[in-house]
C-alpha cells in the first residue's frame, strides 16, 4: 500500500462502508431534527482527495422513506467553522465530518430555488458540480440541470440546434425539446424523451443486434448541418488526460514512470492519426439511450461538440467493457456498435480508437485512486497495467 492511502487507511475503511458511516452519525451528539436516526441510506457519490481541505466528500440518499439527501465533507482535523445549518460531527479515527442537508451545497447556491417547487425529484446529485432533477407539472415531465456557473446557456443553445436537426429529419434518434435557460438559477430546462432504458436488453443475448442499431443511429450525428459551438478534439482530450495523470501521480507517486509512458504513447498516437473533427454526442454511453417501441432516443447532449467520432465509439465501448459480461458477448456488442456506426458514417481511424480507449481506461485509474477504499492505490496500479496493454494494441480483457 502506498504512503498516502496507508495514512488514511482507517478513515477510508469507515467512509467506504455506508453502514459504518451512518452508524457513526446516528450515534453523534447534537443530531439536528432533519437527520432521521435509524434510516437506511445508500452512497451516491464518494471521492478521496487528500490534497484538498476536506480529504473526502460523500453524498448519501435515503432509501427507506421520503427522498432525503445529505452532503458530507470530511476533514482530517477540526475543519473550518461550521456554517449555519451545517452539523459538525467528530468521527473517531477519521476526523470531523460536516453534514449538509440537501440542497445546502456552497458551490450550488441557486439549487435551493429550483428544488423549492412542487413535483421535484432529484435524479442525480454531483456535489459541488451539478444536480439533475425531474419536475412533473401540468405540461408533463421536464428535466432540469443546475450548474455552478452559466454553462447551461451553451447546453440550451445546443439543444435548440439538435431539435432543429431532428425536425429537419437529420437525426435517427429522438432528442429532448428545448425549454429554456434560466440565468438567475443557472439552470437549463428540457422536455421529455419517451422510452425505456435499453441496458437490460443490451447486456443480454439480444445485445449485438441492438448495439448495431444504436451505432447506426449515432452515425447520423456527424452529418448534422448545425455546427456545435463547443470543441472537444485531441488537443482538449490530451490536456485532460495529462491532468488526470498528474492527479494520479499525486495520489500514487510510485506509478509516475508508467504514467509518463502512457502520456507519451498517447501523444504519439494522436500525432500519427488522421483525425477529422465532426459533430459528436460526447458521451453516448449505454445509460443515455432509450427505446420507445422501436424508436430510439438519445439524451444528455451536454458535451455536444466538434470532435473525433472515435471518442463517441470508445465511450460506449468502455462502459460495455466495464460490465461483468462474458468476454465473447462484450466483444460482439462492441464490434456490432462500431460496425453500425461505420456503415452509417464511414470508416474510423484505428489509431484514434486505440487512443481514446486508452484515455477512457486512464480515467478509470483516477477513479480507482480517488475511491473511498484503503486499497485504492492497489486497484489503480492494476488498472494502469490494463491501460498500458490497451495502448499497446492488445484486445480488451
Amino acid at each position: 500500500m502506498g504512503a498516502i492511502h496507508a495514512t488514511f487507511g482507517d478513515a477510508l475503511t469507515l467512509l467506504g462502508d455506508v453502514t459504518s458511516l451512518v452508524t457513526a452519525l446516528d450515534g453523534a451528539d447534537g443530531r439536528p431534527e432533519w437527520w432521521p436516526a435509524g434510516a437506511t441510506w445508500k452512497r451516491t457519490f464518494g471521492r478521496f482527495e487528500p490534497d484538498r481541505p476536506a480529504f473526502a466528500t460523500v453524498s448519501l440518499e435515503r432509501i427507506d422513506g421520503p427522498q432525503a439527501i445529505v452532503l458530507v465533507k470530511v476533514y482530517a482535523e477540526a475543519g473550518p467553522p461550521a456554517g449555519l445549518g451545517v452539523w459538525p460531527v467528530h468521527v473517531a479515527g477519521v476526523g470531523t465530518a460536516h453534514v449538509h442537508r440537501f440542497p445546502d451545497d456552497p458551490s450550488l447556491p441557486t439549487l435551493a430555488q429550483v428544488v423549492d417547487a412542487p413535483g421535484v425529484h432529484i435524479v442525480r446529485y454531483r456535489p459541488e458540480k451539478r444536480c439533475t432533477l425531474r419536475v412533473d407539472g401540468a405540461e408533463g415531465p421536464q428535466w432540469v440541470k443546475v450548474f455552478t456557473d452559466d454553462r447551461g446557456a451553451a447546453i440550451h443553445r445546443a439543444t435548440v440546434a439538435l431539435w432543429g436537426g431532428a425536425q429537419r429529419g437529420e437525426l435517427d434518434v429522438a432528442v429532448a425539446p428545448p425549454v429554456r435557460f434560466d440565468a438567475d438559477t443557472r439552470s437549463v430546462w428540457q422536455g421529455h424523451v419517451e422510452g425505456a432504458m435499453i441496458t437490460e436488453r443490451l447486456f443480454s443475448d439480444d445485445g449485438p443486434a441492438l448495439a448495431h442499431r444504436l451505432g447506426a443511429a449515432l452515425g447520423s450525428i456527424p452529418a448534422l448541418t448545425a455546427t456545435p459551438e463547443l470543441r472537444f478534439d485531441d488537443v482538449v482530450q490530451l490536456d485532460r488526460s495529462r491532468r488526470y495523470a498528474e492527479a494520479i501521480r499525486r495520489l500514487v507517486p510510485e506509478l509516475s514512470t508508467d504514467l509518463d509512458l502512457v502520456v507519451h504513447g498517447l501523444e504519439r498516437l494522436h500525432a500519427d492519426a488522421n483525425g477529422r473533427v465532426r459533430p459528436i454526442h460526447g458521451a453516448p454511453h449505454p445509460e443515455q439511450w432509450l427505446d420507445d417501441d422501436g424508436a430510439l432516443g438519445l439524451i444528455d447532449f451536454d458535451r455536444f461538440s466538434l470532435g473525433d467520432p472515435e471518442l463517441d465509439i470508445t465511450t460506449f465501448q468502455a462502459e460495455v467493457d466495464f460490465e461483468r459480461l462474458p468476454g465473447a458477448l462484450r466483444h460482439e456488442i462492441n464490434a456490432a456498435f462500431q460496425d453500425g456506426y461505420e456503415q452509417r458514417a464511414g470508416a474510423l481511424d484505428t489509431r484514434l480508437l486505440t487512443a481514446y480507449r486508452t484515455h477512457k481506461r486512464l480515467a478509470k485509474v483516477l477513479r480507482s485512486a480517488r475511491a473511498l477504499r484503503p486499497d485504492g492505490d492497489v486497484r489503480a496500479a492494476r488498472h494502469l497495467e490494463r491501460v498500458r496493454a490497451v495502448l499497446a494494441g492488445e484486445p480488451d480483457a
